[in-house]
């Protein structure tokens, strides 16, 4: 919208405001000018608020309020761009918004997240180049007198640091600043333990933590040629026996012979002295478990033998099914635990009838004792976190509510505590502050987001789909089967994946995120291919500048998922399939780093949009053309052929990008969207009765999806109660350019109700929208023809819908609609000629010729 436009709303609201708002507003206005704050937020200022205006007295003054919107602005860029930057891999645009923030934000408090933001990435390089650059990001950070907490973090970071570069120097002096601030905590001490010399310096300062949790300290066994790690035990001076209700402690090992003495060992040391241990071999080529299992001489120790490698959580609830224990929990084949672990948590449940259960605390430590994992979990950095794996909870209980772990090959424990705090409530599973009473092993490297298993201290890949596959299926909160998994996830994570590419018929690649006619079509085309028998491969990928932090896959495409004949394709799979349809161009845009590998022997790049938002003065670019068609090709090592989803769409093409089109293969078929025209299809229009004629729209709330005139808004959309108007998507856009929404009009919200619910009540379909906007396709066009709704639409739609539409002007829009349902006939007439031409351009026939012709061999 122009700004002169923008102007005269302003000017408008001003008017209309009270002299009291006027002279707030003003203050807040000639303080947010200079800094490029939009007037309408002074405005909501001068109202006090969302809500209405606040009570006298307690609304803060114009600096206070702008110092407050600008840090809410700037540290939710922080965090939007921290997500696209971890969880979805777009990693250089999210960096430079950081470093924008960082360098450019008014507000310490912004600048102060955004470097500790990038200290931390640079952190997870651990070469020197990204260490050196972490160390500048928090000497950035430390200048501007962050809080205690984020400078107690800075220290951490900045130990790592010293870590990696080996400095040994600089690790003293870190510990001595953080003590004489205050600021010392038991994850620097641990992280300065890295740079001691010798296993028994590591063990002292290890204890020195112990002790800051009252626990008991341990040692290391004689020297035996066995890696510090497997040398530590307790200090049996310490140790007091606990006895009470009998714990299940279930361990999963799969080729553990190295590891799983040293796993039982401390076990075997536990002060609750009540506890049984079944060993569950995961069918390991080599298994040695039961002799290792037999070797301890403790009956409280049992093991059994899986047929099948399926993964731990098979074995886990085999053991379950075989556990006796009024508690459960697990423990990791490759793990040491301190004495007091299960005592400790089994106290806890044992004090709080209400707690279903509880985890304990674990730091991740090497072989030679040393601790340089990490996570930043919420934001907060942290060597000792929470051990999902240590959860024990009430047998029976736990049980009866939420049955087996689910049957993934990992991620369950995470899912088994959310569908726990689901049926008994969040304060249902206690997180204990106990200090690291497990120190979970690991390697000595550390790599920026490289495990295909989706797990970084941040979720992404893989685990991502998975935990929104299961918010999506939250109802489905028992699983009563313990090796079978309850809803679609994944192939990498399911206990019968193979090694062996998966091959599919056709995937398609989109932002699954976005509601809208794209997304729609993207459903469409997959309930086509299920209904020919195709399997059709889902890869989600991302559009950069789409706010909607948190947000997921739109349930409509989630509904689609099955575990044969559609499946979501994610990092760290290596498929291939006969066709690839990357459906969404700004999805190619930005560089992603979570792109599984497929072999595609075809590849469609579909332009559902222009590289505009529109062509007048104010558009902006949505994609560059070259720049996407250069990162399909490094993506899937074949070059794309780009196919226009309409005329409309392929004139803008030549018209305003024809230099860069030139440079791409570009098809002379439009890749039209698709419909099932019997599916949509009304019983019969709604009776008419005494009742004036029902018109109306749906569409995303948008200005491009509105006439840009007052004048051409009413005309086409009467006010004047001569026509009954339905409008399905919102009206803000509308409110813009009026100032108010038309009292007559009936408004429902984008997603309140089914376009096809909505569509089966109109007499006539009238669609007009901003004159400089390039309708794509218009996709609830032919929604409308194929309920059974004649379309009004205005003259540069011919092309595409020829005889299926009446086409008019704002001005006469009305006049056509009038006309036709006065005239029976015509009206059936119209209807029954554009739901033939819809079935035959747009239907499920057409798309599998189309399929044929692009090499699917199933079609």
């Amino acid at each position: 919208m122009a700004r002169t436009k923008v102007l005269d709303r302003i000017r408008r609201r001003y008017r209309a405001a009270s002299r009291a708002e006027r002279t707030a507003w003003i203050g807040a206005a000639v303080l947010a000018a200079p800094i490029g704050l939009p007037l309408y937020a002074a405005r909501q200022y001068a109202r006090g608020g969302k809500k209405g205006s606040s009570p006298a007295g307690l609304r803060p003054s114009p600096f206070e309020w702008i110092t407050r919107t600008l840090a809410r602005r700037d540290l939710k860029i922080v965090r939007e761009a921290s997500h696209k930057l971890l969880s979805l891999g777009l990693t250089k645009v999210a960096l430079a918004d950081l470093v924008d923030v960082a360098t450019a934000s008014k507000m310490a408090v912004a600048r102060v997240a955004a470097s500790k933001q990038l200290a931390l990435w640079h952190l997870r390089g651990t070469n020197p180049g990204a260490i050196d650059q972490s160390r500048e990001w928090i000497a950035r950070a430390r200048c501007m007198n962050p809080s205690p907490l984020v400078s107690r973090e800075l220290f951490i970071a900045e130990m790592i640091c010293a870590f990696h570069l080996g400095d040994r120097e600089l690790a003293d002096r870190i510990l001595a600043c953080a003590a004489a601030e205050g600021l010392s905590s038991p994850d620097l001490r641990l992280a300065h333990a890295n740079l001691l010399n010798s296993p028994e310096e590591r063990v002292r300062s290890i204890n020195g933590v112990l002790s800051s949790y009252h626990l008991a300290p341990v040692m290391l066994m004689p020297q035996d040629g066995s890696s510090p790690y497997d040398r530590l035990e307790s200090d049996a001076s310490h140790a007091a026996t606990v006895d009470g209700p009998l714990i299940s402690v279930i361990v999963a090992a799969y080729d553990a012979a190295d590891t799983l003495p040293t796993a039982l060992r401390s076990l075997q040391a536990q002060s609750w002295s009540n506890f049984e241990v079944i060993v569950v071999d995961d069918c390991s080529p080599n298994d040695a478990t039961q002799e290792i299992v037999e070797a301890l001489s403790d009956d409280r120790f049992r093991s059994v033998r899986l047929d099948v490698n399926s993964g731990a959580y098979v074995a886990r609830n085999r053991g379950l099914e075989l556990a006796r224990g009024k508690y459960v929990t697990l423990h990791d084949s490759d793990d040491w635990s301190h004495p007091g672990k299960l005592a400790t948590q089994a106290r806890h449940l044992e004090r709080h009838p209400s707690a279903v259960g509880c985890m304990s605390e674990q730091a991740r430590a090497t072989s030679d004792l040393r601790f340089p994992r990490w996570a930043a979990s919420g934001g907060r950095l942290m060597i000792i976190k929470d051990n999902v794996s240590s959860l024990m909870f009430r047998r029976s209980a736990a049980f009866s509510a939420v049955g087996y772990w689910d049957a993934v090959r990992f991620g369950a424990d995470s899912d088994k505590i959310r569908r726990l705090q689901s049926h008994f409530g969040e304060g249902s599973i206690t997180s204990l502050e106990t200090g690291p009473l497990s120190f979970q092993r690991v390697s000595d490297s550390s790599a920026i987001a490289s495990n295909a298993s989706g797990y970084d201290g941040f979720l992404y890949g893989a685990r991502l789909e998975y935990a929104e596959q299961q918010r999506h299926h939250r109802e489905t909160v028992r699983y009563p089967s313990p090796s079978r998994v309850s809803f679609p996830v994944p192939r990498i994570m399911r206990p019968d994946r193979s090694g062996q590419a998966t091959h599919y018929d056709v995937i398609i690649g989109s932002d699954f995120r976005l509601f809208g006619g794209t997304t729609r079509s993207s459903v469409e085309e997959v309930v086509a291919q299920k209904s020919m028998g195709l399997r059709t491969g889902l890869l989600p990928m991302y559009r950069y500048d789409f706010r909607g932090r948190g947000r997921d896959m739109i349930p409509e495409m989630r509904d689609q998922l099955a575990f044969d004949r559609c499946e979501t394709v994610v990092f760290g799979e290596d498929v291939s399939c006969d066709l690839l349809l990357l459906r969404y161009p700004p999805i190619l845009q930005h560089r992603q780093r979570y792109v599984p590998k497929i072999a595609a022997k075809s590849v469609k790049v579909i332009v559902n949009q222009p590289p505009m938002s529109d062509y007048g003065a104010e558009g902006v670019v949505r994609y560059d053309i070259e720049t996407c068609d250069r990162n399909a090709m490094e993506y899937f090592g074949r070059p794309p052929v780009w196919h226009p989803i309409g005329p409309l769409v392929r004139d803008a093409l030549h018209e305003h990008h024809g230099e860069q089109i030139s440079e791409v293969t570009l098809s002379d078929q439009d890749w039209y969207n698709i419909i099932d025209v019997e599916e949509w299809a009304r019983d019969r229009r709604p009776p008419a009765g005494d009742r004036a004629i029902r018109i109306g729209r749906h569409s995303r709330d948008a200005p491009q999806k509105w006439p840009e005139r007052a004048e051409d808004i009413l005309a086409a959309y009467p006010n004047d109660g001569s026509v009954d108007v339905r409008i399905l998507g919102g009206a803000k856009s509308v409110r813009a350019v009026l100032s108010r929404v038309p009292s007559r009009w009936t408004v429902h919200k984008f997603g309140s109700r089914s376009p096809q619910e909505f569509l089966a009540e109109l007499d006539v379909y009238i669609y007009f929208t901003h004159s400089e906007w390039v309708e794509s396709f218009g996709r609830s066009i032919f929604e409308a023809m194929a309920v059974g709704v004649p379309v009004v639409l205005p003259e540069m739609y011919r092309p595409l819908f020829r005889d299926a539409a009446l086409y008019a002007t704002p001005q006469t829009a009305r006049d056509v609609a009038v006309r036709l349902c006065g005239d029976p006939e015509a009206y059936d007439r119209q209807v029954e000629l554009a739901r033939a031409y819809v079935s035959r351009s747009f239907g499920y026939e057409m798309h599998r010729r189309r399929l044929r012709e692009a090499g699917v061999s199933n079609a």
